[in-house]
């Protein structure tokens, strides 16, 4: 898995983001799933930034005990929020992220948990 910094870089162009990209779809994969054949190539046939289903697989993957949301909220722009959290901690010890589509914010925030709880080592 990347490291840290790099899990964060990659989240801040998921937010920055208008819509789905392949080839942040690409930069995922190659960062989530490193020891996959092709460095990650073979995952990144998921649309991951596309398509939410895509997204929610992602995090059952990656991270199979956490739990996760999506919102829409309409007084902020980008307007859809993503929260993920472990089993059993509040939410308010979420990791939040708003972007401009669900799968966007779910991505971003599963980013952004991965590199708080363990670096993204």
């Amino acid at each position: 898995m990347a490291d840290r910094e790099e899990l964060l870089a990659l989240a801040e162009k998921l937010e920055a983001s208008g819509g789905g990209s392949n080839q942040l779809d690409l930069w995922i994969a190659m960062a989530l799933y490193p020891k996959a054949p092709s460095g990650g190539y073979a995952k990144a046939t998921k649309r991951f930034t596309f398509s939410l289903d895509e997204a929610v697989v992602l995090v059952e993957d990656v991270a199979p005990e956490w739990q996760w949301l999506v919102d829409y909220d309409d007084l902020r722009s980008p307007s859809y929020c993503a929260q993920v959290k472990r089993q059993g901690e509040d939410w308010e010890h979420s990791y939040r992220q708003t972007a401009a589509t669900p799968a966007l914010a779910l991505t971003a925030a599963l980013l952004r948990a991965l590199a708080a709880d363990d670096g993204g080592s």
